[in-house]
């Protein structure tokens, strides 16, 4: 099919408000292009939600993956269409021609996918990572048993895949991801984690596998989060990004106030709706 298929996840044992804003805001700012819509519920329940079926065909998937894994299902299902845009339901679009942009930057030459946001901190080589990991653990981090390096459960996760890790770490978030029909073949579809580590070690493998195929990964603009943001990663004033749930871990270990806690968020939401 000539049209895209934008395939959304959204896990039921989350409130399904942030997916409705979603569709709102699809809405509200064009697409500058057609498309067709999927949702992947990753469900742990027999339990259906309601959402028109004129707006989207909906789905039901085993919670297995996370959002990759909702998104690997969603494009199977549907593997006839040209192209392919992936989001979590946390996002929000902000822009006009938030899908067209994506096709227009997919066509330059030797692009093989396209995001929001690339993780320019881990485009360092496997050892220096690894080294600047070595005191950090992290839950669901294990090889045999025993919480390990992350940097070597990632390593270890694309090995077992038949995924070559490249030099560095250099990957995009798995927030957004622009995709065709092609390259998804080429590289067998998403490699799927079946917990917290592997799911990070998975985000990272498609933007090697991607690589892998000669091709590049790139953002959409240089300003992150330009056309769709995210509910956990925005942008604050100095251009940094944030994670709201820092902003949670530090209110609860009392490093914050609940006053400046309140500020905080108000800026933070001042900021979606500009």
């Amino acid at each position: 099919m000539e049209r895209t298929l934008i395939v959304v996840s959204y896990y039921d044992g989350r409130t399904i408000k942030y997916l409705k804003s979603l569709l709102k805001s699809m809405k509200e700012y064009s697409a500058g292009s057609a498309y067709d819509l999927c949702i992947v519920v990753n469900s742990t329940s027999e339990k259906k939600i309601k959402i028109n079926p004129k707006v989207a065909n909906v789905i039901y998937h085993e919670n297995i993956g996370m959002n990759i894994g909702a998104w690997d299902y969603g494009w199977r299902m549907n593997p006839n269409y040209r192209d392919y845009l992936f989001l979590q339901d946390e996002c929000y679009v902000v822009k006009n021609n938030w899908l067209s942009s994506f096709q227009r930057i997919f066509k330059e030459s030797n692009v093989g996918m396209v995001g929001e946001s690339i993780n320019e901190k881990w485009n360092k080589d496997w050892e220096k990572l690894h080294n600047e990991q070595q005191s950090i653990k992290m839950r669901e981090h294990e090889l045999d048993g025993e919480l390990a390096n992350r940097v070597d459960v990632y390593l270890n996760f694309m090995r077992r895949n038949k995924i070559d890790p490249g030099r560095n770490g250099r990957h995009l978030r798995s927030l957004v991801w622009y995709l065709d029909r092609v390259t998804l073949e080429k590289i067998g579809g998403f490699p799927i984690g079946t917990n917290y580590g592997e799911c990070i070690a998975s985000e990272i493998a498609v933007s090697k596998s991607v690589e892998e195929t000669g091709k590049t990964i790139v953002q959409v603009s240089d300003e992150a989060f330009k056309y769709i943001r995210h509910l956990e990663w925005n942008k604050c004033p100095n251009s940094s990004h944030y994670r709201h749930d820092s902003l949670y871990q530090e209110l609860n270990n009392g490093k914050l106030s609940k006053l400046n806690a309140l500020l905080i968020t108000i800026r933070n939401y001042f900021h979606r709706i500009i």
